[in-house]
Formats: C-alpha cells, sequence, structure tokens
C-alpha cells in the first residue's frame, strides 16, 4: 500500500482527520496539484458522499484543489466525479456549520 492509499483510507475513516492536509501536501506543491494526484477525484467524490453534509469541508476543498488543476481530457475522463462532487458540494454549501470554514458565506449571504 502507497502512502497515498494509506492517507486516503486514513482521511476516509474521519472528516477531520489530519491525513486530509497530509494528502495535500502529497498531491499538491505550492498550491498546484500533480496529475498524478487527478485519479484521487472518483476516490473523494465516494468519500464524499458517505460523510454528512455538514462534515465534507475537507473532502470537498481538496477534491476542488485538484479539479482546478486538470488539463481539458482529464476534465472528460473524470466527468462523472466531477458531477458527484458537484452535488455533494451543492448539499454541502448549503449546510455551513461555521462561518469561520466559510468565509465568504457573509458576503453571499447565507447567514
Amino acid at each position: 500500500m502507497t502512502n497515498v492509499e494509506r492517507l486516503l483510507e486514513a482521511a476516509a475513516a474521519d472528516p477531520d482527520a489530519t491525513a486530509w492536509h497530509e494528502l495535500y501536501q502529497e498531491v499538491c506543491h505550492q498550491g498546484q496539484c500533480y496529475p498524478d494526484g487527478f485519479f484521487l477525484l472518483p476516490h473523494l467524490a465516494q468519500i464524499a458522499a458517505g460523510f454528512a453534509p455538514a462534515s465534507r469541508d475537507n473532502v470537498l476543498i481538496l477534491a476542488g484543489q485538484i479539479a482546478v488543476d486538470l488539463d481539458e481530457a482529464s476534465r472528460i475522463r473524470y466527468a462523472e466525479a466531477l458531477a458527484a462532487l458537484r452535488r455533494s458540494t451543492d448539499e454541502w454549501i448549503s449546510t455551513p456549520t461555521d462561518p469561520q470554514t466559510f468565509p465568504v458565506s457573509e458576503q453571499v449571504g447565507l447567514y
């Protein structure tokens, strides 16, 4: 089992695990995520769907950080996972529980 697989397993078990930060460190560097980490998107979609909407902060933030660096071919390849992540995000964004976690909530009128 690779380090990324171990971290993913630990993160999947706990929405607040420190493994989320460590996983980001493994697949991203200086704000850019590597193509080698793109394979995580389907896994992250599955994990997000398994967490309660209010507990999806870390998984959706990581997925977003990875997704922003996808090239066009990868967007097509991972379209199903991206659609699932969008659904999870739609559910999550309507239930923020901590204004510090979602700092723009006041700016867009959610609170």
